[in-house]
């Protein structure tokens, strides 16, 4: 459960914008030069104003933007055509910006590493030779590489080998550090019985002990509970850490004593019952405790007065009424713990134990839980009783999952040799079956549309994949699980007679001699101690990030896109390993990259997703993912802070173009922004399904710099169990899918008048999901209303007169009644309209697969037929949308890109009056899209 995030305050907010303020003059400078004199760029306010006035003069120069979406190799095959439309009409230089994400961000990439290596890229985009009509090196390279991850095909292709090798290799190194992890929790369980069955003849000193720290510790987290609720002001109340370290681990340890205490056998007594005279003394406990908190407590609330009046005498009283029942339930529990033990009447110290391990914790949490439960009913009519309702229930919430998850993992692990023997031979059929649901779990859910699919059953009802694949991760853990213990149990007698501790040993103990339980108890925690030794050391040199799928993934992508850049300079370079294909020279810095003044054009927003699935904004609970860019220049967003590229993500110049690829083209990752499913993730990540990154976080410089965390195993457990967020020491990259798969947020919060999207993601319904889900967020973040009066796209068969594009308004703010805000965004999504006139080839490859264009983005194995068909559709659409150049000078283009519209061109003039007469009735803060 997360906490609420505090509502920013006026200098939180005065920091986030002086953040971006520096890094969007930044860009301003180097995109368009120096603004005019005494026009400094120190608030958002100024900076937003210099770029609409680069639309005034006689030279206007509206910002522009490409954006080319997520959406794996089929995107980037399409959005290669797009581009080649672009150049051959000489417009592609003219955007300012180049904003990529995912699948975009390969051909994104390889542009920008073109142009740094050759200033005519643009113009080599639809060059041909004169003699044998062959493209530019640059684009065989990516024909050649069409399919990055195993060019090579067939099963005796060493690509196909080299993949499956790399994965298996890395799986291992992994488990390295996941297998000892899981044994010592799994163990804990175990080292609870152990200790409990040795505590049976311990002293009685060592007992009345136990119980008396236990007192202690409940009284710690009574009082923590107390104050959190009866604080007056902010100070005197609890943070959710503090909750953690001073109630919950407190109350739990005190649990724990008091089990302790309960199998001492000095007080067994053979005529005992479950209802028992202990239980009046432990009641009275319970009402001294309780009656000392009172009054701590009401000090706390009134400001250090013990003064008692009426309107405190009821909730005093209250507390009292609870204290008793709530003690007396404890006494029960101790007196059932009795008959359980108690070797003439019990079950046996061995069930009993397993028992009490499994409930005694339980018991006693749910014995509290009663106790405040009544004292909220007798104070229900109370001026403070909401408050007291609700962090009571968050408190609870906190106790009831950790109480089920302990119950369930120690039931799996002290039963897991009755469930395999009460499964008998069938066990064996379910091994194979829970890994293969394992299995299936980590592949389905890397995808990031898992959780849009949907299961029907017979009655139109629809059940979540994500319900089906988190039920097929269970089972593959509970599974696990009893394996895993049943071997670790086998094992234990062994290791207990290597370490001498077995029944014959003479080891000795805080001066008294071994209980019969004791060797065993040392056993267990000798043997967590060492898996938490194991976990530690390997942890250091099996980097989180080297061995994760990421490295295999950026590899392949740098020299598929990156090495292809270079041309035949690339290819024939002496530094490329003749085996591999490999050239650590493909994979520029992306410093490097910063646009030289000659071409201050396309300057490179590789958009990322930083995961805050554990985040503090409850607002955010869907999004669970913030917006992350890095540019040539700056690296970050205004919640962590911004770095300098050259010094984030690697001592030596900083992160490189190819991390900043696969990072942004992470889509299976255990945490991915919105798509996050708990039970998913944590399968992902022991299949080592992990594209995503760690890296520094921002605004700690220190740790920027590096290239990823030295003790990776506390991020691992982060991404085990979702706990990723935006204020740890390192922070989780992933796919900019995760959060906006368009490009299109970042290009809008810098204020651009024309905006052309390439979306190319699997979209067969034309749901339009990408482009409705970064409308409301830039609405929800921007207050910047995007209007789509008409959408006439078409899913494949549908309509034989659909558009391939729709034209949007962008309504910024600090424009409103100046009647110079038309902005657009000129939306360009894949089709195909089975009227033949698509190309021929393209035809001919559509009516041979019929998911064309939308082919799943699981397949990114793609054939030389497959790539061409969509970059000649992307080219084909693009040049439809865009038809011949219009009278206006291209030299100096108004209203952006606007003369170059074909089927718009008539469509913005109508749109424009429209406008002028006010909003669509039907639009709300964020447009709908309209069909």
């Amino acid at each position: 459960m997360a906490r609420p995030r505090k509502t920013p305050s006026v200098n939180e907010r005065d920091e986030q914008e002086q953040r971006l303020v520096k890094v969007l003059a930044d860009e301003f400078e180097t995109l368009h030069g120096m603004p005019p004199a005494g026009a400094a760029l120190d608030t958002l306010e100024k900076i937003y104003a210099a770029v609409h006035q680069l639309r005034d003069g006689d030279h206007p120069q509206p910002r522009t933007a490409i954006c080319l979406s997520g959406g794996g190799i089929r995107s980037a095959s399409f959005a290669l055509g797009v581009l080649q439309a672009f150049a051959s009409k000489e417009l592609l230089e003219r955007f300012h910006y180049l904003s990529t994400v995912s699948g975009g961000g390969y051909v994104g990439g390889w542009l920008t590493a073109w142009r740094r290596n050759n200033a005519a890229a643009a113009a080599g985009l639809n060059a041909r030779s004169s003699g044998l009509g062959r493209e530019p090196p640059e684009l065989r390279g990516l024909r050649v590489y069409s399919n990055y991850l195993t060019p090579k095909l067939g099963v005796l292709s060493a690509d196909t080998w080299a993949l499956a090798a790399l994965y298996v290799r890395n799986l291992l190194l992994n488990w390295v550090v996941y297998l000892p992890l899981a044994a010592a929790v799994i163990l804990l369980p175990v080292l609870a019985q152990s200790v409990l069955k040795a505590a049976v003849l311990w002293p009685p000193i060592v007992h009345q002990s136990f119980m008396g720290l236990a007192c202690l510790l409940l009284v710690l987290a009574l009082y923590t509970s107390l104050r959190g609720r009866q604080g007056t002001t902010r100070a005197d109340r609890v943070s959710q850490g503090e909750f953690l370290r001073l109630e919950l681990l407190p109350l739990y340890a005190a649990a724990l004593l008091v089990c302790l205490y309960s199998v001492g056998a000095y007080h067994y007594d053979p005529a005992r019952t479950l209802i028992s005279p202990i239980t009046v003394p432990i009641a009275a406990l319970g009402v001294a405790t309780f009656h000392i908190l009172t009054w701590i407590g009401f000090a706390v609330r009134s400001g250090k007065s013990l003064r008692l009046d009426w309107p405190t005498a009821i909730p005093f009283l209250s507390w009292l009424v609870a204290g008793g029942i709530g003690g007396a339930l404890i006494g029960w529990g101790l007196a059932i713990a009795d008959g359980l033990m108690n070797p003439q009447g019990g079950i046996g110290i061995d069930h009993g134990t397993r028992l009490l391990v499994i409930f005694g914790v339980g018991w006693i949490a749910g014995s509290l839980f009663v106790a405040e439960a009544i004292y909220l009913g007798l104070t229900s009519y109370s001026p403070r009783g909401d408050d007291e309702r609700e962090w009571l229930a968050r408190s609870s919430g906190w106790f009831l999952a950790l109480t089920l998850g302990w119950g369930l993992l120690s039931a799996l692990v002290l039963f897991a040799a009755d469930i395999r023997t009460l499964l008998q031979s069938g066990f064996w059929v379910l091994f194979p079956v829970s890994a293969g649901a394992g299995a299936i779990a980590a592949g389905i859910g890397s995808s990031a549309q898992t959780l849009a699919n949907l299961v029907r059953s017979k009655k139109g009802e629809s059940v979540s994949m994500t319900t089906i694949l988190s039920a097929a991760s269970l089972l593959f853990l509970v599974t696990m699980t009893i394996i895993l213990a049943k071997v670790l149990l086998t094992m234990l007698p062994w290791w207990a007679d290597l370490l001498d501790l077995g029944p014959t040993s003479k080891l000795g103990i805080l001066g008294f001699a071994l209980t019969a339980g004791t060797p065993a108890a040392l056993a267990v925690a000798a043997a967590i101690a060492v898996c938490a030794a194991i976990v530690l050391l390997a942890s250091v040199p099996i980097n989180v990030n080297r061995f994760s799928s990421h490295s295999l993934y950026r590899n392949r992508l740098a020299r598929a896109f990156l090495g292809s850049a270079r041309g035949d300079d690339g290819l024939d370079s002496p530094t490329r390993d003749p085996l591999t294909g490999f050239d650590a020279k493909d994979n520029p810095r992306m410093a490097e990259l910063a646009t030289p003044a000659s071409r201050p054009r396309l300057f490179h927003v590789a958009n990322m997703a930083l995961n805050v699935v554990s985040g503090r904004n409850n607002a955010w609970q869907e999004r669970k993912a913030e917006p992350f860019i890095v540019s040539p220049r700056a690296a970050g967003n205004e919640y962590v802070g911004f770095c300098p590229t050259d010094r984030f993500g690697a001592p030596d110049g900083g992160i490189t173009l190819g991390t900043c690829m696969a990072i942004s083209g992470a889509a299976a990752s255990p945490n991915q922004g919105y798509h996050s499913s708990p039970l998913i993730g944590l399968i992902m990540t022991l299949f080592n399904v992990r594209l995503g990154w760690w890296l520094g976080n921002p605004r700690n410089p220190e740790k920027a710099a590096r290239a990823g965390p030295r003790w990776g195993i506390f991020q691992v457990v982060k991404e085990l169990f979702g706990l990723t967020n935006d204020e740890s020491s390192y922070v989780y990259l992933s796919d900019g899918g995760h959060f906006e798969n368009l490009g299109l947020y970042e290009m809008v919060r810098r204020r651009c008048h024309m905006i052309v999207v390439s979306d190319g993601g699997c979209d067969p319904n034309c749901a339009f999901e990408d482009l409705g889900n970064a409308v409301r967020k830039i609405w929800i973040d921007f207050g910047i209303r995007i209007d789509f009066r008409k959408i006439e796209i078409r899913k494949r068969g549908a309509d034989k007169d659909a558009l391939y594009c729709a034209l949007g308004r962008i309504y910024y703010p600090e424009l409103k009644g100046t009647g110079k805000d038309a902005s657009y965004v000129l939306y360009i999504k894949p089709g195909f309209h089975d009227n033949g006139t698509e190309p021929p080839d393209v035809c001919a490859y559509a009516l041979a697969n019929l998911t064309f264009p939308h082919e799943t983005t699981a397949d990114q194995f793609f054939s030389e037929s497959q790539m061409e068909s969509y970059r000649s559709l992307g080219r084909y659409i693009a040049d439809t949308v865009l038809g011949e150049p219009g009278p206006a000078d291209k030299t100096a283009p108004t209203e952006a890109l606007q003369p170059y519209w074909k089927h718009l061109s008539e469509y913005i003039v109508q749109y424009d009056k429209q406008a002028a007469a006010g909003p669509p009735v039907k639009s709300s803060g964020a447009s709908a899209t309209s069909r």
